[in-house]
């Protein structure tokens, strides 16, 4: 089973309550794989069985009643997910900053993984010389990496470039799906303490017809896929 992450949250050093999903859930991509909707069901946790050893009467039925049960959407409960609630202004100031957390982490994990593992020795490109001097580290540094190293920060190019490219599918779905029809969602997030709001994937909810559960939408290249 993979399990999804929270790539924003792990780039900032959160390493527990910072998982949104998994692929035990049906899940269908969309926006041309920009983004995931994954299917959940409604089910009852709490509730104890309890074993008369035969069809119990009325009475032991009700006095069996587990008053702790609750119904709960299964991707909530499984992954800790929690809700946020937001109107339209806020969600689309918050959604707008999530999208450059999410491309400068990438582009600060990048960094790091070329110039020995430390934010603090990533060169500054602040103005057009040190721009110009750091492409010419980077080539370098790139030219330098092996195993590990080199497959990480490969992945983190793909994921760079996947961004830029899937960007623009991004915005429409939010634009055409979300915000126009933006009473009928719910949101989420990560459980985690410090998952505040813009840090993190703000996971949109909506129930599609007479479903009776929600299709949660996850931005893709903003998760982070690892082997349970």
């Amino acid at each position: 089973m993979i399990i999804f992450s929270d790539f924003l949250l792990l780039q900032s050093g959160v390493s527990s309550g910072v998982e949104l999903c998994s692929d035990a859930m049906p899940g269908t991509p969309l926006a041309d794989g920009a983004v995931l909707a994954v299917a959940t069901q409604k089910v009852v946790v709490g509730a104890e069985e309890i074993n008369t050893g035969g069809n119990a009467s009325k009475e032991e039925a009700e006095e069996g009643v587990d008053d702790t049960a609750q119904t709960v959407i299964n991707l909530v409960q499984r992954h800790d997910l929690v809700e946020a609630k937001l109107d339209k202004k806020e969600y689309t100031t918050l959604q707008n900053g999530y999208w450059k957390a999410l491309l400068a982490a990438i582009q600060k994990a990048q960094g790091v993984a070329l110039f020995f593992g430390s934010e603090e020795k990533i060169p500054e490109q602040k103005t057009p010389e040190q721009k110009e001097e750091y492409k010419k580290l980077q080539t370098a540094a790139v030219a330098k990496l092996k195993g590990i190293a080199k497959t990480e920060y490969d992945a983190l190019v793909a994921r760079f470039n996947s961004f830029k490219k899937n960007f623009p599918a991004l915005q429409k779905f939010v634009k055409d799906e979300v915000l126009a029809n933006f009473t009928e969602f719910e949101f989420y997030k990560s459980s985690a303490e410090s998952a505040t709001l813009g840090t993190c994937m703000i996971i949109p909810a909506r129930y599609i017809g007479e479903a009776l559960s929600p299709t949660f939408y996850f931005w893709m290249d903003g998760l982070v896929g690892e082997k349970a």
